[in-house]
């Protein structure tokens, strides 16, 4: 394993990393919205920045899952309308 996967599994520092990224970093305030886009490794974190953001009076919150095989799939199937 990957020393960063170490970190990254423990609910504490997720929770930690999802308070700065909320709090200070987008300073999300009381009836804001926040849209969060993420692939599958990010979703922990998306799951906490989303609750802490709740917590915090958010009017909504939207995550977005991005998937790699999905998106390659729609490059290459996709009619051209789609993009």
């Amino acid at each position: 394993m990957i020393r960063g996967e170490i970190i990254m599994n423990d609910p504490k520092i997720i929770e930690k990393y999802a308070r700065l990224a909320v709090e200070s970093g987008i300073n999300l305030r009381e009836r804001e919205g926040l849209l969060i886009s993420t692939t599958i490794y990010g979703l922990d974190l998306a799951r906490a920045a989303a609750s802490r953001a709740w917590s915090l009076g958010a009017k909504y919150v939207e995550v977005f899952l991005n998937d790699d095989a999905l998106t390659l799939a729609r490059y290459k199937h996709g009619a051209d309308y789609v993009f």
